[in-house]
Parts: structure tokens; C-alpha cells; sequence
């Protein structure tokens, strides 16, 4: 029996690595999904690289806009969860390019699991240096299929959780990995059938004046409602482009108390607003 999956991406203002990380999808091991594009207020670039992409894709791309008014990446997410067609909803970040099972691996799991359960993987952490070398035209090349320059990055701290590029399957080799250990949820690459983020809510859009808590929030209300959580590394790869980041202690402090409180398992301002 088929499932029908949505990709969901979020996205804001940086189209050049977004026409990357959409081309990846292109050579998805798997072509059974739909993409949501989840754009936070984007300029009208990001709308025409878009459109362009939908008349190259073999599969349905949809694009959800809102206005820019700040941060509300949890807002447009919800946008994007009602705009789902998808039994099995995989969150990416228009920021990591995908490894070519990256789709596949997720549907594996939902086909196997059906329902109550959240997979939460990692990704390749790429460094400065080479991310400076990634573009449309040499991504495949320097990234997929495993360059010279790719594996200098790792070997010299560039790049962090290199290996984490192939898709391992071997139980005993995974468990040599250690590769199961995954006790978080990191929102570029995680995946949900769609009723429990019904259940839940969705995303809490209260976190979008706490800029970066909405993962932690959603593994919470989860966690909460004793949804099985299953944490992988080598699967589903992924590479995450490197930026600078911010001071996250609020967005830290934040998560540190909602861990605390077992009885939140829903979101008052989510899909459904409740006051």
C-alpha cells in the first residue's frame, strides 16, 4: 500500500542555496511526495525561483507565502500542515541540501511504524570553507558523490558528522555507529504521520517571538502524549549549509522549563486557535 508524503521546506530570502536544495529533490530515490514550500516572507525572488522550479519538477510543488512582519516560521509551517496533502508529513530547512535517500528513508520508517511515532534524524554539519565552494552546478559533485574537497573539509574539523552522508541500514553495523541514539528533535530533518501533528496542535506560533524554540516545543508536546520516538543518525542524509548563529539562551531557557511540564501536549495559539 502507497502513503502519499508532503515535504514540507521552509524558507526565507536566501534563493540561491534554496534552487540547491530544491534541485536535490529532483534526484530523490523516490519521486511519491508532493513539496510545500513554506516561505516566511520572502522577497518576489524566492516566488519566480519557485515557479520555475514547479515546470522541472516531476512531482506537485505548491508555494504558501505570508508577509514579512518578523520571525513566524511556526505560522507558516501551519499554513503549510492545513495546505498538506500527505498522510507523512518530513520537515526540511530551505538551508540542507538532501542526500538522494533522504525521502525513502523517511517513508520506510512511516510504512513500517503507520502511526504514533516520530523520527528524528541529524545532519552533515558543513563547514565554512566549503560551503563556500557549493553551487548549483558542483553540489552533486563535491557533496553526493563524495569529492576530494568534501572529505579534506572533514578531515581538517571544516566539516563536522561528515560520514553521516551514507545511509546506513545494517543493524549490526549501526549499532557499532552507535547510530540510534538521536534524543532530540532538530526541525531540517524530522517526520510525523500527520494526524499527531494534529493532535498536538501544530506548531505553537507563540514560539515565534523565541526565535529557534519551535523544535523543542514540538518534541515536547510529543514526547507528552507518548508518541514513540525513534532517533537516527546515518539516515535520511542531509547537509546542512554553515551560517553564523545567534545567542539562543532564550530559545534554550525556553525549552529547559516546557521539559519540565509533562502536561503540555497542546498548543494553544496552533492550527486551531484557542483564545
Amino acid at each position: 500500500m502507497k502513503y502519499k508524503t508532503t515535504v514540507i521546506c521552509s524558507t526565507y530570502n536566501d534563493v540561491e542555496f534554496l534552487s540547491i536544495v530544491l534541485d536535490s529533490l529532483i534526484y530523490q530515490s523516490t519521486g511519491d511526495f508532493e513539496l510545500i514550500v513554506a516561505d516566511d516572507g520572502s522577497t518576489s525572488e524566492t516566488k519566480k525561483a519557485v515557479h520555475s522550479f514547479q515546470k522541472v519538477a516531476g512531482f506537485n510543488v505548491k508555494h504558501i507565502w505570508h508577509e514579512d512582519k518578523g520571525w513566524r516560521k511556526a505560522k507558516i509551517h501551519n499554513e503549510a500542515i492545513r495546505a498538506a496533502s500527505g498522510d507523512l508529513l518530513i520537515f526540511i530547512d530551505g538551508d540542507c541540501i538532501l542526500g538522494e535517500n533522504f525521502v525513502l528513508d523517511h517513508k520506510k520508517v512511516y510504512e513500517s511504524e503507520r502511526e504514533n511515532y516520530v523520527l528524528m534524524c541529524r545532519r552533515v554539519e558543513l563547514g565554512e570553507r566549503i560551503t563556500k565552494l557549493v553551487s548549483l552546478k558542483n553540489y552533486r559533485r563535491l557533496l553526493i558523490n563524495s569529492s576530494l574537497n568534501y572529505f579534506s573539509s572533514i578531515f581538517t574539523g571544516d566539516t563536522h558528522g561528515g560520514l553521516r552522508k551514507f545511509s546506513v541500514h545494517n543493524t549490526n553495523l549501526r549499532k557499532i555507529l552507535k547510530a540510534d541514539g538521536v534524543k532530540d528533535l532538530i526541525g531540517a530533518n524530522f517526520s510525523l504521520p500527520k494526524n499527531l501533528m494534529l493532535e498536538i496542535n501544530g506548531f505553537n506560533e507563540y514560539t515565534d517571538s523565541i526565535c529557534g524554540s519551535e523544535d523543542g516545543d514540538i518534541f515536547v508536546r510529543l514526547r507528552n502524549i507518548g508518541t514513540k520516538l525513534i532517533g537516527k543518525k546515518y539516515y535520511a542524509p542531509m547537509f546542512h549549509k554553515f551560517h553564523r548563529r545567534g545567542s539562543r539562551t532564550v530559545s534554550d531557557n525556553y525549552y529547559k522549563e516546557i521539559l519540565k511540564d509533562n502536561n503540555y501536549k497542546y498548543a494553544k495559539h496552533g492550527l486551531v486557535r484557542n483564545g
